[in-house]
């Protein structure tokens, strides 16, 4: 009662259930990122063979809220900003590829960005399986389990590197482990945000060595 939950993109008094974003904002307040795109390919990137979509939901305004909200992710231990993101992701995976891209559902399976362990135990979760969650939530999609697919490197920054050195940084860094779990499935790989592409093409090219599969990509936010 003294300090209600509030929208932190308009300020408005939200029920605690909302979390963070009243449903004005959800729907109103973001740019789609795929808003002129309707079939989900940007002309910029050339995506790698197996990789049947790529969809963000929000393009990363860097004065906007939406920083802000995956900062407290994955700095600030806010495991609910995923979970809420998460659900909020899930409803347009059931509306925009369930049923059409992705059938039947049985056969698809989310794949969280593995993140180092040091990195983990630093954070105290991996942020790509937070938002994993909430879209389970939403859609029924399994997760695939932490130990099928494994990060082995720690690996520099790479916000000011160019995509030929990232992909260079990323080389070896995913492992699968059980590749039982994932063939035949449609794996849906999930981050926070999409940049050059550059982290989830390496996590397909390394399940491609491994199993033949089809791949989608789902964000947050593209940058």
């Amino acid at each position: 009662m003294v300090f209600p939950e509030t929208c932190l993109n308009c300020g408005l008094i939200i029920p605690v259930e909302e979390h963070h974003l009243c449903d004005q904002c959800v729907g109103q307040a973001f740019e789609d990122a795929n808003l002129n795109n309707i079939d989900f390919c940007d002309v910029e990137i050339i995506y790698p063979q197996g990789i049947q979509f790529h969809d963000s939901m929000w393009h990363y305004d860097k004065k906007g809220v939406l920083p802000k909200l995956i900062r407290m992710l994955k700095y600030e231990r806010m495991e609910r900003v995923g979970l809420e993101l998460g659900r909020i992701y899930g409803q347009r995976l059931k509306k925009r590829h369930l049923g059409k891209r992705i059938e039947p559902l049985k056969d698809a399976l989310l794949v969280p960005v593995p993140l180092h362990f040091s990195k983990k135990r630093k954070r105290g979760y991996n942020q790509a399986f937070v938002l994993a969650r909430g879209i389970q939530e939403v859609t029924g999609i399994r997760i695939v389990s932490e130990e099928a697919v494994r990060r082995t490197k720690k690996t520099i920054t790479q916000t000011k590197l160019s995509f030929g050195d990232r992909m260079e940084n990323l080389k070896g860094v995913f492992e699968v482990n059980k590749p039982d779990e994932l063939e035949g499935k449609y794996l849906i790989i999930v981050d926070d945000v999409f940049t050059t592409g550059s982290t989830a093409f390496s996590l397909h090219f390394a399940i491609q060595e491994s199993v033949k599969c089809n791949t989608g990509i789902v964000t947050v936010a593209k940058a």
